[in-house]
């Protein structure tokens, strides 16, 4: 049991800290993520709003990047020495390759 005032993970309301469960959802104090979905499932079909203050249960937006997408390139270079082709410096094809200067400053004529 809390000795705080704590805020449920399923719905986001705040709980006394001598509650075991919470008084809004009915989720325990001290849930699983299994058990945090269950009663958010519950108190969003009985009609009840979960507020910001619940926890993140990978309910992410469609198109929404994570920790993981955003550090995945940097991660791979500092890793293994490469980077994904997006980070890779774009180099010009019309480029004319480099001629030997010789000794006396002139350039080869070959």
């Amino acid at each position: 049991m809390p000795t705080y005032v704590w805020t449920c993970a399923a719905c986001g309301n705040a709980n006394a800290p001598s509650a075991l469960r919470c008084t809004v959802c009915d989720c325990p104090a001290v849930a699983t993520v299994k058990q945090m979905r269950l009663f958010r499932g519950q108190h969003l079909a009985s009609g009840g709003e979960v507020l910001p203050a619940a926890a993140y249960l990978d309910e992410r937006e469609f198109g929404s990047l994570g920790a993981t997408e955003v550090l995945l390139d940097i991660l791979c270079l500092l890793l293994f020495g490469f980077a994904p082709s997006r980070l890779k410096r774009r180099t010009s094809s019309s480029a004319s390759p480099i001629k030997p200067i010789a000794r006396d400053g002139k350039r080869n004529a070959a």
